[in-house]
């Protein structure tokens, strides 16, 4: 009686495809977590930027006279460059 198939070559392939599972959950996992990193890397750069927005705001308030060059710089007095508000009119 022919079975039609080799046991032994079919062992070998269930042996394979579960070595490259094992290997797609190890790189899986490995997204996982770096995705994850980056969200919170997202969070911290958004909190920074919160907090840039909120100093930026207080000089404009200490320092009423803005003057705005042709570059787009907005500084106060002559040469003193303070910083840059984007998209947003004085």
């Amino acid at each position: 009686m022919k079975l039609g198939f080799n046991p032994f070559s079919l062992r070998k392939r269930v042996k394979h495809w579960c070595d490259v599972a094992s290997k797609q959950t190890i790189q899986i996992e490995q997204a996982k977590i770096e995705s994850k990193n980056q969200k919170l890397e997202i969070e911290q750069l958004k909190d920074r930027l919160k907090c840039l927005e909120a100093e930026n705001e207080k000089l404009e308030k200490d320092n009423s006279t803005w003057f705005e060059t042709a570059t787009g710089q907005k500084v106060i007095g002559r040469n003193r460059v303070l910083g840059y508000k984007l998209n947003k009119s004085i």
